[in-house]
């Protein structure tokens, strides 16, 4: 029997071809999938690093807060307070009422779930990075 020795080196070489080539597209994908996982990783570490809730403030330096405690009751680690003059009655409180003398937030409970500004109905809450201190809790109403 005759062997064609050229013909079984180049198929052997084209194997070797395909596996490598196979192997590296692998090696392509795993590494687009480690950039991707990276990438979404620190996407999601600069979504929710230090987001805490914060009053907001017109132009005139008054918050829109109208003290109706629905941040405080949606809380799921009670991590809010509100402290006010007066009672404000319900449902005006929703349009028009009293602003809070003090609106405490407890950083080591916030677990930065964004409740509090998706339920606020005169939108007087948004995530802010700016209580990275100390103070475990911070007085979100300006003095």
């Amino acid at each position: 029997m005759i062997v064609n020795s050229k013909k079984e080196k180049s198929i052997i070489i084209i194997k070797s071809i395909t596996f490598i080539l196979k192997e590296l597209l692998l090696d392509i994908r795993k590494i687009k999938m480690i950039k991707k996982l990276v990438h979404d990783s620190s996407e999601l570490d600069r979504l929710f690093r230090s987001r805490y809730p914060e009053l907001i403030y017109d132009d005139k330096g008054l918050n829109k807060c109208t003290s109706c405690l629905l941040c405080v009751t949606s809380c799921p680690t009670s991590a809010l307070e509100i402290k006010k003059a007066n009672m404000v009655n319900f449902p005006e409180s929703l349009i028009q009422g009293e602003s809070p003398k003090d609106f405490l937030l407890d950083i080591t409970k916030c677990i930065k779930c964004d409740d509090c500004a998706y339920i606020c109905p005169t939108n007087a809450l948004k995530l802010s990075e700016n209580y990275q201190g100390e103070d475990q809790i911070v007085n979100l109403v300006k003095a």
